[in-house]
């Protein structure tokens, strides 16, 4: 029987670290998959807000119906995989300024545009703030 024990300890050890790895790693791929979910959600709706802006500005009512189409589908997403502030600060934005016609609600879309960077980055600064000002309206609107 001893000269089983090392054996036995092998095959035990060999068991107990697979499961472990692979329940660790399918683990990892959830979170993986969810914050692609996430990110992709943010994206489409900062393309569809884009969409909406360029459309309306060349009264394209065509074009708007599908960006509002695409922004409608992410803001849904964004209510089922998106972080909490980001889940109201879009429903903020949208209750208290909705479009882009006064710098005030270019400004709201900045902050928002900036918790989402946050988020899926870790960290965002002023001097990020600043540079998706500029990124979105060619402007600091931060003077």
């Amino acid at each position: 029987m001893k000269d089983y024990l090392p054996l036995i300890s092998a095959i035990i050890g060999v068991l107990f670290g697979g499961t472990l790895q692979y329940w660790l790693g399918r683990h990892s791929k959830k979170g993986e998959g969810f914050d692609k979910l996430q990110s992709d959600a943010y994206v489409d709706f900062m393309r569809g807000v884009a969409d909406v802006v360029i459309a309306q500005r060349y009264q394209d009512s065509k074009a708007e119906t599908t960006a509002k189409s695409l922004m409608l589908d992410a803001k849904v997403r964004i209510g089922i995989y998106g972080a909490p502030d980001i889940a109201h600060g879009v429903g903020d934005y949208f209750e208290k300024y909705g479009d882009m016609s006064k710098e005030e609600d270019m400004k709201a879309f900045v902050d928002l545009m900036h918790k989402m960077r946050a988020n899926v980055v870790g960290s965002a600064d002023k001097a990020d703030w600043v540079a998706l000002s500029k990124i979105l309206f060619s402007k600091n609107l931060n003077v």
